[in-house]
Order: C-alpha cells, then structure tokens, then sequence
C-alpha cells in the first residue's frame, strides 16, 4: 500500500517508492540560480511533472530550500532608498 500526500507545489512525496531525491536536488540547483520570474515559473513547471519523491527529512529539507529560492526569485527585491 503506498501512502502519499501532496506536497508544496503538488509534487506527490510518497512514504515508498523509487526515491526521487536527485531530481528534486536538481530543480532546488536550477531554483537557486533563478533571478526573475520567468526562470521561477519554468523551474516550478518541472516541480509539477515529478513523481513519487520519498518522503525523507533529507527531501523536506531541500524541498524547503527549493521554495525559499523560487520565492526569492518571484518576489521583486525592495528598491533602495
């Protein structure tokens, strides 16, 4: 019986299956180095097509980071003064 909840983005983390953790590491690479939306938006495309991460605090964690990256990359830096 396989167990799983969707995650941020809907991407599936599954508590069995083939892992998935290079791939997510791969897009957290690919968000970190985003500097505009565009960039956020594509990355956050692929994030929609994986499948069956398992869910590990390893993969919370860069999952976690991932986020805080394409955030960083959608959310215009404040002007300063």
């Amino acid at each position: 019986m396989r167990a799983s909840s969707e995650g941020l983005f809907g991407i599936g983390l599954s508590a069995c299956g083939d892992g998935g953790l290079g791939d997510l590491k791969k897009l957290k690479d690919e968000a970190c180095a985003c500097k505009d939306m565009a960039c956020a938006t594509e990355v956050t495309n692929k994030m929609g097509k994986l499948k069956d991460v398992k869910e590990t605090d390893e993969a919370k964690k860069v999952l976690t980071e991932l986020t805080a990256c394409l955030t960083s990359a959608m959310v215009p830096a404040a002007p300063t003064p």
